[in-house]
């Protein structure tokens, strides 16, 4: 292990003396993250040095040659210039991982020794033996020294077997470890003006290797409150952990243009051609303060965030800590509802009551059109994208079926003659069973015939207070069903078939 470590302090000198750049190690300040792509802050100190005018930045992730520097902050730098150079910085993880390695390695080689020793030993017990005259007394003091050494290989053998099995898990844990990380990295080389006084540097890169995904989880309970919750997700692929890092996450991308509106001609005798005018000039600044809350996983919370129109901005509450390769999970906001729950049945389709929210207030709700889940007592009800609540005022989801929520139908058809018509008459009953405590609000659709032909006809409809649609024949019942209510619905008519 000190070996390689000395290889790489070598490689890092020889490096220096070889093209006269003094490696700088950067530091991650601040990262802000679009939806595709970030804008990373960097920032080290050039230390003060009459002799040394070019550096080699190192740590800036995985920007490869010729990625545009956003910005440097710094008045005394003349010249920059990205390359990209074999990594020459050891990881500190793989560092400790190979400790462990050469530790479990010892401990093998220590016990394959113990086994040798053992077997040796059972071998000049076995010639003794042979050599002895075969006394009980003999026979008794060999077979337990051998019943000893027996006990003793076993553990051996099993305590190797187990050491070797870890140094394999290690073996693997550190191949996946290493290939998080690039053999090559990205340096930036500068030239700073002749000056012999210490440099603070700040540079802001965009490195499209980071990005975060948004979506929402939708949680409806019986009463009809609703939890709209935005969830990230974080990636970063810069092949450098990061460790308490202020991170600001951006809906959008980053470098996206945001161009004026086309006014476009407008001629007489032709389709007009119909674009959205808007004034992105016009910034509308909105701010909202969100609890800070962590949940059964641990997720933290961003504190605030700023509707610009054109993007969002969520600057998270907590220093956020993220390794190379891995995924982060954070809470970005909560907002409670209120729904109205309604039910609804058709039982000629289908003797299954499906549970509706209605959300007059999604105005409210801040949501992006992003992926979500949604919840119904706690069970998966569904996923899709959500509506964009800067768009819609009012939001209807289907919540799925209701089990407890009774409705049956009960349908008869008696046929008979009259003169030269066959009569067809069609009685139905409907029966509702509310079990539940507080009233619900139900909706009962049915379906009556319609007739286009002069030969059949509907006569003697008797509808039992539904709303009949005369062109469709869909019969509706709004209702309210109070707690523990049961009712029934009854309606009959009669289709009348005449030969012509």
């Amino acid at each position: 292990m000190k070996h390689s470590i000395l290889f790489a302090v070598a490689a890092l000198l020889s490096g220096t003396l070889v093209d006269g750049q003094t490696p700088v190690s950067m530091r991650l300040r601040s990262a802000r993250l679009y939806q595709e792509g970030g804008l990373l802050t960097y920032e080290a100190v050039l230390p003060a040095s009459a002799e040394v005018r070019t550096f080699r930045l190192h740590g800036l992730g995985s920007v490869t040659k010729g990625s545009e520097v956003v910005r440097v902050q710094s008045s005394s730098i003349r010249s920059r210039n990205w390359n990209y150079v074999p990594r020459f910085v050891p990881d500190a993880e793989l560092v400790r991982l190979d400790e462990r390695l050469d530790s479990v390695s010892a401990a093998v080689r220590q016990y394959q020794r113990q086994l040798e020793l053992i077997q040796s030993q059972h071998a000049l017990l076995t010639a003794s033996a042979a050599a002895s005259a075969a006394s009980p007394a003999n026979l008794d003091l060999w077979n337990a020294r051998v019943a000893q050494l027996l006990e003793r290989q076993y553990d051996a053998n099993d305590r190797a077997r187990r050491l070797e099995a870890r140094s394999a898990e290690l073996t693997e844990l550190r191949a996946l470890r290493a290939a998080r990380y690039p053999e090559r990295e990205s340096v930036l080389e500068i030239e700073r003006m002749p000056s012999a006084k210490e440099t603070r540097l700040e540079v802001t890169v965009l490195d499209h290797s980071v990005r975060w995904l948004p979506s929402h989880a939708v949680y409806v309970d019986e009463s009809g409150s609703a939890l709209v919750r935005l969830d990230a997700t974080l990636e970063q692929q810069t092949g450098w952990d990061w460790n308490a890092i202020p991170v600001t996450l951006v809906t959008g991308t980053a470098g996206a243009v945001q161009g004026k509106p086309v006014l476009t001609p407008w001629v007489l005798g032709a389709p007009m051609v119909v674009m959205d005018n808007l004034d992105l000039s016009e910034v509308v600044m909105t701010r909202a303060k969100a609890e800070s809350i962590r949940d059964d996983d641990g997720y933290s919370m961003a504190q605030d965030y700023e509707d610009q129109g054109v993007s969002m901005e969520f600057p998270l509450a907590e220093a956020f800590s993220l390794r190379s390769g891995a995924e982060g999970r954070v809470v970005l906001r909560t907002k409670t509802l209120q729904a109205r729950l309604t039910f609804y049945a058709a039982p000629r389709i289908q003797e299954s009551v499906f549970a509706l929210a209605e959300f007059p207030d999604w105005a409210q709700a801040e949501a992006l059109p992003v992926p979500y889940t949604l919840y119904y007592k706690d069970q998966l009800v569904s996923e899709g994208i959500l509506p964009d609540s800067r768009s819609l005022d009012t939001l209807v989801q289907s919540l799925g079926e209701d089990l407890r929520v009774k409705v049956t139908l009960d349908a008869t058809v008696a046929s008979e003659r009259k003169g030269t018509a066959r009569l067809e008459r069609h009685s139905n009953q409907i029966k509702l069973v509310n079990p539940r405590s507080e009233p619900i609000t139900l909706v009962v659709e049915d379906r009556s015939p319609v007739s286009r032909t002069s030969e059949l006809e509907v006569v003697d409809g008797e509808w039992g207070g539904a709303q009949r649609n005369p062109e469709t024949g869909i019969l509706r019942w709004s209702l309210t069903l109070g707690p523990k209510e049961a009712r029934e619905l009854k309606y009959r008519f009669t289709i009348k078939r005449t030969r012509r």
